[in-house]
């Protein structure tokens, strides 16, 4: 037998040797034989994922692919997981949801390491049909113990509010998310902003957004519509529902100053800052005449704790109308022994708290601001000061994205009960344990969790389900 006759026959058998194994795959497109896959497994187990999604090239069908790097992903050594999640991503719309994978991904029969899990799930979830959303939604984390994964919960959330327009998805995520602790915590904020993308935030989601987290007394959303307002718009957007609300409210001095204190952080850039020079031009005049000086007092106040170079030239357009406002220098802020002899001497109210932690943190915080709070802690009378660690809670809840306040509340947790109830509601209401910002603190975020595990363990398994 000659050569080429040779090949022709060698050729035909691997063709049978195929056919055979197919019939045991529903879609022959998917059949990947012993070799291949023996080889795949070698790639991922090396961590060489690029090679892997190579295989598209090869003629190896996404799905096909997908579905061996889901089956082995136990073998995956470390991430980071792109080049595997893109082959997930390039599969046919419908597969991932339909194929079996979806459901036994989201019941954990894979073992799969738990930061490629969630991201799989996710594409999963982003696969399926909104009806199947809603209904998973509606089941609820105690049949569906995915859904106490706030990512997961929120990726279902906007696969099943995809087809709304955009007024009717802002309000029925509204109702979803009052049930739902951790909702609008900071590592959710990525997915959110999938679901309320540009084509959303419509004139009149704003005007409900507005009035919901702005306007409200607390919100839990109110972090996230800020970052909103700040980040993805025109300052406009935001000083204009805020000049709104002053045009109705010219004699509400306290509806005037929430507004005020819900808007002022986000005025940190000179582009707002100039829009917002336009609206107290207008309303200085306005306030001076219905004897609400005090409201120009505090809006330089609160603009000096934020941004003190803006201050200054609020201050001038509040004197040009006839409100005298004085602009406190850093060094008027208490100092450690002030603040000492203050909690010593019984003078400083529960409710002032807030207000002394933020002068506090504008002081010291670029100077070690956890070795100044141990300073004022040696200068106490009782270590067990209730009023003192209600400060301490205050700061933390303030900056949880900064890990030294909570660290330093979890080493002191000893002293007062309110301490560990404090630091587990900071912790779950922010989602630290999934939080971004503490992975690139790793001995802060063991600390945090071995501390979540010990106090409360099932709320810890609900975090890092």
């Amino acid at each position: 037998m000659d050569k080429e006759a040779w090949e022709t026959l060698q050729n035909t058998q691997d063709r049978v040797k195929q056919a055979v194994n197919q019939r045991f795959e529903k879609d022959a497109s998917l059949y990947v034989d012993r070799a291949r896959q023996d080889s795949l497994k070698t790639m991922l187990r090396n961590g060489n994922y690029q090679a892997v999604a190579v295989q598209q090239k090869c003629g190896l069908a996404p799905e096909a692919l997908a579905r061996v790097i889901v089956e082995n992903a136990w073998l995956l050594p470390h991430g980071p997981y792109e080049p595997l999640l893109a082959v997930l991503h390039h599969c046919r719309p419908g597969y991932l949801s339909a194929s079996g994978i979806m459901k036994k991904v989201l019941e954990d029969d894979y073992d799969l390491p738990k930061d490629f899990r969630d991201e799989v799930a996710t594409l999963c979830i982003a696969d399926a049909d909104p009806h199947t959303a809603e209904a998973m939604l509606e089941s609820g984390p105690e049949k569906l113990p995915f859904l106490n994964n706030p990512r997961l919960w929120t990726a279902c959330l906007h696969t099943a509010l995809k087809p709304l327009p955009p007024l009717e998805k802002y309000r029925r995520f509204s109702e979803y998310e009052t049930d739902k602790e951790g909702a609008y915590a900071q590592p959710q904020w990525k997915a959110l902003n999938q679901m309320f993308d540009k084509a959303s935030l419509t004139p009149e989601v704003l005007d409900a957004v507005f009035h919901d987290h702005f306007e409200t007394a607390s919100s839990p959303g109110y972090p996230y519509w800020r970052h909103v307002f700040e980040q993805r718009l025109s300052p406009d957007a935001l000083l204009s529902r805020m000049e709104h609300f002053f045009e109705g409210h010219t004699r509400d001095f306290d509806g005037c100053r929430k507004i005020w204190f819900s808007v002022a952080p986000a005025i940190r850039t000179e582009g707002a800052m100039q829009a917002f020079e336009g609206v107290i031009r207008r309303f200085a005049p306005i306030w001076h005449a219905n004897r609400m000086d005090a409201l120009g007092r505090q809006i330089v106040r609160k603009l000096q704790e934020r941004t003190p170079q803006f201050a200054e030239r609020a201050a001038v357009i509040f004197s040009q109308a006839g409100i005298q406002v004085e602009v406190r220098d850093a060094s008027d802020l208490p100092d450690v022994d002030e603040l000492a002899r203050r909690f010593n001497a019984g003078e400083v109210p529960y409710e002032n708290l807030r207000r002394l932690a933020k002068d506090f943190n504008n002081k010291y915080w670029k100077q070690q601001p956890v070795f100044h709070l141990q300073e004022i802690l040696k200068k106490l009378d009782s270590m067990e000061d209730p009023v003192y660690w209600h400060f301490c809670v205050e700061l933390a809840k303030k900056h949880f994205r900064f890990p030294p306040y909570l660290i330093y509340l979890i080493d002191h947790v000893h002293l007062n009960r309110f301490i560990k109830k404090s630091v587990l509601e900071i912790v779950q209401k922010n989602d630290l344990l999934r939080s971004q910002q503490l992975k690139i603190h790793p001995d802060e975020l063991e600390k945090v969790k071995s501390f979540v595990q010990e106090q409360d363990f099932e709320l810890f398994k609900k975090l890092m389900s």
